[in-house]
């Protein structure tokens, strides 16, 4: 936390809230006044978007992130993998640097369900262990939900992520 202090003045202007902005102090008055509230919208419409005090930072909730985190081998031009899943259909890009940890963020306005992620490697010999020691970790909403590296041709993981769907109401 930061304390502001006013030209002249011995009146600390902070209250330590994120969220009513950077306080302001009126040297001749000696009061605080708040600042401008961050804008906390993230563009995305269907997220609900809000500022945190607590957390000191804007949140944002709804849908679904999921987080691909690879760490090439020694041959990082024979790997490439797909997620596909409600609203979410995605490939990696080709990777060039040996040994490297590449962070694919990715997001769905779905509230979740069953998605599907594939890793390939064109050779054969997987990502770990016997060029080097790659791997990747698959994460939704923060949550670990699949992780590997040792496999041959290629490897499928499926997980469920995000809010379960909604139960059908028994008559």
């Amino acid at each position: 936390m930061h304390a502001w202090q006013a030209p002249n003045s011995s009146q600390l202007c902070d209250d330590g809230l994120f969220c009513n902005g950077l306080e302001t102090c009126d040297p001749s008055t000696g009061q605080c006044t708040p600042g401008t509230a961050p804008n906390c919208d993230d563009g995305i419409s269907c997220t609900v978007d809000s500022c945190s005090d607590s957390l000191g930072k804007c949140t944002h909730t709804g849908g679904t992130n999921i987080k691909v985190t690879l760490t090439t081998d020694e041959y990082p031009g024979e790997t490439s993998w797909t997620l596909t899943g409600p609203g979410l259909s995605v490939s990696s890009l080709a990777y060039s640097e040996k040994k490297e940890v590449h962070v694919s963020d990715l997001f769905t306005c779905d509230p979740g369900g069953q998605y599907t992620f594939t890793i390939d490697d064109s050779y054969g010999d997987g990502i770990c262990c016997k060029f080097g020691s790659g791997s990747y970790v698959i994460e939704a909403d923060g949550e670990e939900k699949a992780s590997g590296g040792a496999f041959t041709n290629s490897e499928t993981k499926i997980f469920t992520a995000g809010a379960p769907p909604p139960q059908p109401t028994p008559p």
